[in-house]
């Protein structure tokens, strides 16, 4: 799978209400495996923030998906391929997993 399709399979979940806990949890550990933010390297823009989106839709918070986002952005050069509504989407995404559900080390609780 390449980074369109996980977002498009995530997303199209979202928007489905289709929760799949281990599902997801093995998508996140997937995402977060190797050097951090090196799975979502690949990301677009708006297949990172459909992906973010999702995880926040189910109310997942996901430390390490959440950390190698973060990385991500942080990268040289890489905050200035975004567009205003995919940082917007990816901000409040995390905002609304993170007080709702108290975050794991490891996964979705």
């Amino acid at each position: 799978f390449n980074h369109q399709n996980v977002s498009n399979i995530v997303h199209g979940l979202a928007v489905l209400g289709f929760k799949d806990p281990p599902f997801l949890e093995a998508l996140a550990s997937e995402l977060t495996r190797g050097p951090p933010f090196a799975r979502l390297a690949s990301f677009s823009p708006q297949a990172l923030s459909n992906t973010v989106y999702a995880f926040a839709w189910f109310r997942i918070c996901h430390r390490p998906v959440l950390h190698s986002v973060v990385m991500h952005l942080r990268a040289p050069g890489r905050l200035r391929a975004f567009k205003a509504r995919d940082l917007a989407s990816i901000a409040s995404s995390c905002v609304a997993s993170v007080p709702t559900v108290r975050c794991s080390r490891g996964g979705s609780r």
